[in-house]
């Protein structure tokens, strides 16, 4: 899934608007787990993950086959805070 804002780059509002959509979708759904793939030179994209909260799960080497190259990729999952509470509860007991 690609997205992007035009004309106003650098200004936020991309981030702002993943955050209340996850923040939507966990509300009335019963999902539990976001996740997205991304290549692992994607750095502004990268950072813009972490900074909504995703965690990087795992990097997947060679992932992608394009141009007669592999290229490696990155997991970043997010998890919904009821889940988050389950898990806590359960690692207690």
């Amino acid at each position: 899934m690609f997205f992007g804002i035009s004309p106003n780059k650098k200004k936020g509002i991309f981030k702002e608007i993943i955050f209340h959509f996850i923040d939507i979708l966990f509300k009335n759904t019963k999902l539990y787990r976001i996740f997205s793939n991304l290549f692992i030179f994607k750095g502004p994209s990268i950072n813009e993950l972490r900074e909504i909260g995703f965690i990087n799960d795992i990097k997947l080497n060679d992932f992608y086959f394009t141009n007669a190259n592999f290229i490696n990729a990155y997991i970043f999952s997010i998890i919904s805070p009821e889940s988050k509470n389950r898990l806590l509860l359960w690692l207690v007991l």
